[in-house]
């Protein structure tokens, strides 16, 4: 979902109206700016590592939710606050399932 919603932030800068591509820049070829994607799939490897040291240390197995959920929600919602787009975050809808069912 982090993926989709920098996808629809793109969008929101004109990507689609003008019929670029969301994900790549037509000038340079690279990937756009993806700052949410990257926060959850930080906060995901913080949690695995705090999973797997949790592990260790208790030498008892853990659910590794425990530790996965809460780091990826707190990085994503720290890199939106950061970057002053808690709001639009927070009031994005996923519109890609109605997309499809419209078809």
């Amino acid at each position: 979902l982090a993926l989709r919603a920098d996808l629809a932030r793109n969008a929101a800068w004109g990507d689609f109206a003008d019929g670029l591509d969301p994900i790549r820049d037509p000038t340079s070829g690279f990937v756009k700016e993806r700052p949410l994607f990257c926060a959850a799939l930080g906060g995901y490897a913080a949690g695995l590592g705090m999973a797997f040291v949790a592990n260790a240390y208790f030498k008892a197995a853990q659910p590794a939710l425990l530790y996965l959920s809460p780091c990826v929600i707190l990085a994503v919602l720290g890199c939106a606050t950061a970057k002053g787009e808690l709001g639009s975050l927070l009031r994005w809808r996923d519109e890609s399932r109605r997309m499809r069912t419209r078809e």
